[in-house]
Order: structure tokens, then sequence, then C-alpha cells
């Protein structure tokens, strides 16, 4: 089904449905993906009547589309959409939020088979626990290019807890959709790229861009949760610095995509937020208490270990020309919108008046960090 942002918000509440047993797993998921009250119930779901149905009842299916109508829009503006500040729109710049720059077109995503199996997936799932580690079966649902099994997937993984058979599910389905999905791979840094794969592919489209510009707030605190945890979960020096490695690769391949012909300026806007000094300095802080610890087994491995360090230092590089790549855009450029519509977000960068002088303090941090 596809819907307007009309139809959800002159739509005529409804009584009390009542729906068949047998819908009540995959409801409670969905129900839990839509409304941000409360989370996916602990797996394996509960079943009162045995082995969960294939699909839903008629009335589970009209409730879950009526769900879907009036909660898809609010979350896209919730997380991102609703933003009122500069977007670009057919090459010039609007302030609107998402549904309004839509100018009442379908905001096009389309919830059909494929979505419905992500909730079909959940119900029927079955943790097994062998030497206290937790796996799951049946796999994930594979890829299928969908818009609305696109959403599903992003609030599904978004709402799972991180813990027991909640967080093995979540992991499986971050390592099997994460290579296609944009969202996911780009909100997660730390999931590993698979060889070959392109989940920036095609997101510039349709209902793909709805979801993408409809989930701007959460891409940035998604990598704020990622920093944060840096800073409040001790490591040793090691595994802090590998974290550190793959979160650096993921924003410096984030911000190539953005300035390529395949991408959009603005829609790297969440990483500049992101990486903030209100984020930032934390994880600053937390590099230079451990400074001791990289040195502690001797000059010459300290020194390799404050190398690594490096990376930081040229994200941080390749933000600053990215930023400068941004501001060369001339008028007649067919991405000129899109690079003003970044040059806004960076300029008003809470904690900073000026990004790249932000910029220069870090780089100068690191390399204080990488001396004895």
């Amino acid at each position: 089904m596809t819907y307007t942002a009309d139809s959800i918000w002159n739509e005529e509440r409804v009584g009390t449905a009542r729906v068949h047993a047998s819908d009540m797993p995959m409801l409670c998921c969905a129900r839990a993906m839509l409304s941000l009250e409360i989370g996916i119930p602990t797996l394996p779901l509960e079943r009162i009547l045995g082995k969960p149905a294939d699909r839903l009842s008629s009335e589970g299916a009209g409730l879950l589309k009526t769900w879907i109508r009036r909660s898809v829009p609010r979350l896209l503006a919730r997380f991102g959409g609703g933003l009122i500040r500069p977007w670009p729109e057919n090459g010039t710049l609007v302030r609107q939020p998402l549904w309004q720059r839509e100018s009442g077109k379908h905001l096009d995503i389309d919830f059909d088979q494929d979505a419905w199996n992500i909730l079909r997936w959940l119900a029927h799932l079955e943790p097994v626990i062998e030497k206290e580690v937790v796996t799951i079966a049946p796999v994930p649902p594979s890829w299928a290019g969908k818009t609305g099994q696109a959403f599903f997937m992003w609030r599904l993984v978004d709402t799972l807890g991180r813990h027991g058979a909640c967080g093995a599910a979540r992991d499986a389905a971050l390592e099997a959709w994460a290579g296609h999905h944009l969202p996911l791979w780009l909100g997660h840094p730390l999931v590993p790229t698979r060889e070959g794969s392109k989940p920036w592919s095609g997101w510039l489209q349709g209902g793909w861009l709805t979801q993408l510009e409809g989930c701007q707030s959460w891409l940035c605190h998604r990598w704020e949760d990622e920093i944060g945890d840096m800073v409040t979960v001790r490591r040793n020096s090691d595994a802090w610095l590998c974290r550190l490695e793959k979160i650096c690769e993921r924003g410096r391949a984030w911000l190539k995509w953005s300035s390529s012909a395949e991408g959009r300026w603005d829609l790297a806007g969440p990483l500049y937020r992101a990486l903030c000094p209100g984020t930032l300095n934390g994880l600053l802080e937390t590099m230079d208490r451990l400074k001791p610890e990289m040195f502690s087994a001797g000059l010459s491995q300290g020194q390799v270990l404050a190398n690594r360090l490096g990376v930081l230092a040229s994200l941080f590089e390749e933000m600053v020309l990215h930023h400068q790549q941004a501001r060369s855009r001339l008028y007649f450029d067919e991405d000129h919108a899109a690079a003003q519509a970044l040059l806004h977000q960076v300029s008003h960068l809470p904690g900073t008046e000026d990004f790249e002088n932000w910029a220069g303090h870090v780089m100068e941090r690191v390399r204080a960090a990488q001396i004895p």
C-alpha cells in the first residue's frame, strides 16, 4: 500500500479493533516498531495458540494498515524529516518539513508481502542456547529491495534489545541487511562491510530518499551513542583503537558518498553534528587517559598504538576538505543547493562557531596524544 500525508492527519479515529488471537505475536512486534512506547517483547514471543500463524487475519491486516498510515509519517518526521532547515528541492532550497516538500505527492513507501515477512520472521523466531551462546532460527529474510521492507528493517533493528535472544536477532539482522540498507550501514559503523556491498545504491530515489531524509536526526543520535559508549565502557587501548578505526573508516566512506555524483552533500550533516564538541570532547579526554597505557609496554610498541590515533585526525582532515569543496560549488552547478544545505548545517553546529577551527583543535589534540 502507498499513502499520502493528508491520509494520516485527517483520518478519523476508530474504536477498539477485535483481532484473532493468532495475530497477536506479529501485531505486538508491529506496535513496538511503530509506536516507540514499548520494546519488542522477549523472544520467543508468547504464543497463545501454539505455533504462530503464517499470515494475519483480515481484521489484523486491516489494523496493521491503519497503524502504518498513522505512524510512518510521524516517525519519519520525528527522526529527521520534520527538521525546519534548508533542504534541496529541484535545484533550490526550501524550508519545509518532509510532507510539505513532497507537495502532496505519495510518500511512496510500499508495504507489500516482503514487509510482512519481517513480522512473520519475528513471530517464528526460536532462540537456541549452546554453551551460553545465543543463536536464532530461522535466519532473517533476504533483502528484496522493497521500500516497506526497508522501513520495517530499520525499525526492527532500532527496537530490538541488545542482549539475549533479542540481541542475537538484532545482530543477525544487521549482518544480513546493512550491506544494502544505507541508514543501517551509516547508523551502525561497527557492522562489517561485506565485499562488493553497495549500501548507497538507489537511496536517492522515491521512497528510499523519503526514508533517508526521514532518519537524519536518528543517524546523528546513533553516532553520538557509539562515541558515548567509547567514553563510558572501559576497554584496553587496542580494543578502543580498533573501534575508533572502524568508526573513522565508516565516516570517511560517508563523506566520499555524499560528495559523489550518486550522493548528496547535505546528507553528511549528521556526521558533522555527531562530531561537534558536545559529543567528541569526552572521546578526546578518553584518548588522553589511555596514553599511559599505550606506552606501558615500551616506547616502540607504544608508538605503534599511538600512530593508530591518526585515523581520527585523518577523518577531520577529510571533513575540512569536504566542507571546502561544498563551499566551492557554484550557483550554476547541479549540486549547488545540496552543498548550500550542508553549509547551513555546519554553520549551526552546537558548541562551535567555526567548524574548521574546531577541526584544527581536534587534530592538535591527536598529535599531542601521539607524543610519548
